[in-house]
């Protein structure tokens, strides 16, 4: 019987024993950019992978394009690596997040409050 199972974790620590899993869905945010090893987590997640199993890293990060993320996948073993890039299809959503951000940024550099908001400026 297949079970699908949901699961939060530090990604660095992936808590399955070796050969478990069919398949890995994994959602991310720059987490190549920001992440303290992403290579050991794709090692990790290789590891727990059954053989012949899949891995599908829905990853929002610019810089990626350029053939790191299809050379990290490798590097931890992983074969058959396809790299997609759906970037023209999110696009028109982040010029309409830019739009909706941009006055509010300019209002809060321009009164010099940037102290007070952080990580919403990131």
């Amino acid at each position: 019987m297949a079970c699908i199972a949901v699961v939060v974790t530090e990604l660095r620590v992936v808590r399955f024993g070796n050969g478990k899993l069919f398949a890995v869905q994994l959602h991310t945010m720059e987490m190549f950019v920001h992440g303290t090893d992403p290579a050991q987590v794709l090692a990790g997640f290789f590891r727990i992978l059954k053989p012949g199993g899949r891995i599908a890293v829905l990853e929002y990060d610019h810089n990626l394009t350029q053939g790191v993320l299809k050379g990290l996948l490798e590097d931890a073993g992983f074969n058959n690596v396809e790299v997609r890039d759906y970037s023209k299809n999110i696009r028109p959503m982040l010029q309409f997040f830019y739009v909706l951000a941009i006055l509010p940024y300019d209002l809060i550099e321009l009164r010099q409050l940037a102290k007070f908001f952080v990580n919403t400026l990131a």
